[in-house]
């Protein structure tokens, strides 16, 4: 996976000692996001961002992107936001602007192009300003 060349990063806003407060009867699970996305029920709000798909394929970032997350887990997860969509959860997902990715959740959700900076890519032909979409049931 990609990595930055910081080994360490501190910033005067950081405040762990609230987000320590915060989370003391929090659970905090590492798991495959399905059976996660399962527990959700009536009135649940499920938020997912996975890694994007990319329109190109010069970068290489395609090959990361497929090892990561693959257009099956692409599926799958649209699979599990419809089920959980129907059980009465809330759903907001972003995902890449691309026809693939409309073509996948157009039928079951509700699709909102949005705009932003893109000023971090390993060359400067792939920054400036990048659509992506949210993607609702509400």
């Amino acid at each position: 996976m990609p990595k930055g060349t910081k080994e360490r990063v501190v910033l005067p806003t950081d405040d762990f000692e609230t987000v320590h407060k915060i989370l003391q009867n929090v659970r905090v699970v590492s798991s495959d996001f399905e059976p996660i996305i399962d527990m959700a029920g009536k009135r649940d709000l499920i938020f997912a961002d996975p890694p994007y798909i990319t329109a190109h394929v010069n970068n290489g970032f395609l090959k990361y992107n497929e090892r990561l997350f693959s257009w099956g887990d692409q599926v799958r997860l649209r699979d599990s936001l419809v089920k959980a969509a129907c059980r009465g959860a809330y759903i907001v997902a972003t995902n890449a602007d691309t026809t693939a990715i409309r073509n996948l959740y157009e039928k079951d959700f509700n699709l909102t192009t949005v705009s932003r900076a893109s000023v971090i890519a390993g060359s400067s032909r792939w920054r400036g300003t990048k659509t992506e979409l949210v993607i609702r049931n509400c």
